[in-house]
């Protein structure tokens, strides 16, 4: 068997080595997908005194929104995009109440206070939500306020997400110790 100088392998070990180079490869791009995790959105919930309700916002699939207050409040979603309560979703009647966002919310999702008229009196949020893609892969600031919220990790994705990462890197350590 001929050897190639530069790469000092035999015909043989080549088409292994490009292999392990594979391998090697789609591990790096698993474990960069692993830690690719969602922002931390951060809402002063209260009932606005200078607007008709509170700043719409938007949000990446994999960004949990969390919403804290002083006094007397709660979170809900209204599928109703309105403050009627029909099917509502209660997200949490204390503060540090949060939501993460899935592929079921890409569109609008509407949070709304249903304490009293908070709602009717503008406690009520529409929330823009996008499909995470390569571009939304990296958290992106929220739009400004005065509470002017901010775009922090999360110390872990949504568990869809990382199932299929975990997945992806057993597949590719099953696939390198087999080379």
């Amino acid at each position: 068997p001929k050897q190639d100088p530069l790469t000092h392998y035999s015909q043989k070990e080549q088409p292994m080595t490009n292999m392990r180079l594979f391998c090697f490869g789609f591990s790096l791009v698993a474990l960069f997908l692993s830690h690719v995790e969602g922002a931390n959105i951060d809402v002063s919930w209260f009932i606005p005194t200078d607007a008709d309700s509170l700043p719409s916002r938007t949000a990446v699939v994999g960004d949990t929104m969390t919403f804290t207050w002083n006094g007397f409040h709660d979170v809900h979603i209204h599928p109703s995009f309105t403050c009627a309560q029909a099917g509502r979703k209660m997200v949490g009647a204390s503060s540090g109440a949060s939501y993460s966002f899935t592929e079921a919310d890409v569109g609008e999702v509407v949070f709304a206070c249903d304490v009293s008229v908070h709602c009717e009196s503008g406690q009520i949020m529409r929330v823009t939500v996008s499909a995470m893609s390569m571009d939304t892969m990296a958290p992106t600031p929220t739009t400004m306020e005065t509470m002017m919220p901010t775009a922090t990790k999360e110390t872990s994705a949504s568990s869809a997400y990382s199932i299929i990462t975990g997945l992806l890197i057993g597949v590719s350590f099953l696939l390198t110790i087999s080379v």
